[in-house]
């Protein structure tokens, strides 16, 4: 059922199942990034990712999200909402799924060719294209909604990002698997990384030895050291001993939250588009982009925007290994993400 709303362009009445599959999407996708975001450290630790690998992995999420976000909103104006939303979700618990197996593999992992760091990036890839339709899921609530009621039906997008990222976290807390049975910061790591391919025997006091130098070691992680290394191991071996895999089982849970929103959405989800609204068809163009810049009072919003979301993305893929400094578990940094969510969602909410 449609209805005119300001300006002649007509408006659908959405219903709470689609409101609700909307505010779904929005907040699985925020849900999977949430409970990934914080094991990316750990998860390039493992597989001995440089620096700029694990700030590629961070990144390549976002930039596909920058790319695909105005593709996926010009091909709903063609085909639909509903079909654009159902296919990201699809696509995410795919992407989700090959994370969770990826990451849960050996370092010596091969697939057609490729290794398990090179999964996971094809997985993050996937998740940002696929969760770039949270702009298709802005264009549902625009159809449904006169310009009077638009502000409120987008805050409910900004509280399901902020209610995702918080809900993320805590159920990655939940189901993450315990750290190392040695607690060591990312230099103590890379310590054991550049060991790798060295079959010198180390004892436990020259090994506990040559963490100080790297970092602090705490009194639970020297007696661990000391009973597993009873016998002194080459060095080639510790990593193994010391070390813990992470587990897959993040990647499998957004899986599965994802395909259980692809299945409401396929039971509840209506369709919004209408034919003959304005927006039919218009696409994409730079030109467009170039064209609202221009607009003192818009490109000074956009540029703020810009700002606050730039900082925001510094901050979030970098709290993983600033907290390393303190000694934090992978847990307690799921804690401490789960708390800039709850604090997101409060001010996106209101």
């Amino acid at each position: 059922m449609s209805e005119q709303g300001q300006g002649g362009n007509q408006v659908v009445s959405a219903g709470r199942g689609t409101l609700l599959v909307v505010f779904l999407t929005v907040f699985i996708d925020l849900l999977g990034f949430g409970i990934v975001l914080p094991l990316l450290p750990r998860y390039g630790a493992w597989f001995s990712a440089s620096g700029w690998q694990l700030g590629a992995l961070m990144a390549s999420f976002s930039a596909m999200q920058f790319l695909f976000a105005p593709l996926w909103g010009g091909l709903s104006d063609r085909v639909g909402r509903r079909p654009i939303l159902m296919l990201g979700l699809l696509g995410s618990a795919w992407s989700y799924g090959l994370f969770g197996y990826a990451s849960s593999q050996g370092r010596e992992f091969q697939w057609l060719g490729l290794g398990a760091l090179a999964w996971l990036f094809i997985a993050r890839i996937g998740a940002g294209i696929a969760g770039a339709t949270i702009s298709t899921a802005q264009a549902v609530i625009a159809d449904c909604t006169e310009a009077k009621n638009r502000g409120r039906g987008m805050a409910m997008i900004g509280a399901a990002f902020g209610i995702g990222f918080t809900f993320g976290p805590l159920i990655g807390a939940v189901c993450v698997s315990e750290d190392n049975a040695v607690a060591m910061n990312t230099a103590q790591l890379q310590l054991m990384n550049d060991w790798e391919n060295q079959q010198q025997p180390v004892s436990a006091t020259e090994f506990l030895q040559q963490l100080a130098t790297a970092g602090a070691v705490d009194e639970a992680s020297e007696a661990a050291v000391k009973l597993l290394l009873a016998e002194p191991l080459p060095k080639s071996q510790l990593k193994s001993v010391l070390t813990t895999p992470p587990s897959g089982l993040p990647g499998y849970v957004a899986c599965g939250l994802s395909l259980l929103a692809l299945l409401l959405a396929a039971v509840k989800l209506q369709e919004s588009r209408r034919p003959g609204s304005s927006a039919v068809h218009r696409g994409f163009h730079p030109g467009t982009v170039l064209r609202h810049l221009g607009n003192p009072r818009l490109s000074v919003i956009l540029g703020a925007v810009f700002v606050t979301t730039f900082g925001f993305a510094q901050f979030e893929s970098t709290l993983s290994l600033l907290t390393q400094k303190f000694g934090y578990s992978s847990r307690w940094n799921y804690l401490l993400y789960a708390y800039v969510g709850f604090v997101l969602s409060l001010g996106q909410g209101l």
